[in-house]
């Protein structure tokens, strides 16, 4: 989307600089719920490990 972006539009855009923070802000929350639902799925396992 970056490349795209900054292809079309050589020089600063607010509305080029809006898309890349959304698309940023996007990728940030996909990691952070990645990590919960890897969290809440290995919790029982390592847990259990651990306490062995």
């Amino acid at each position: 989307v970056e490349s795209v972006l900054d292809y079309m539009e050589k020089k600063h855009d607010l509305n080029v600089r809006i898309a890349k923070d959304v698309a940023a802000g996007g990728v940030l929350v996909t990691a952070i719920v990645s990590v919960v639902v890897g969290v809440i799925i290995f919790a029982p396992y390592v847990f259990d490990l651990l306490l062995i």
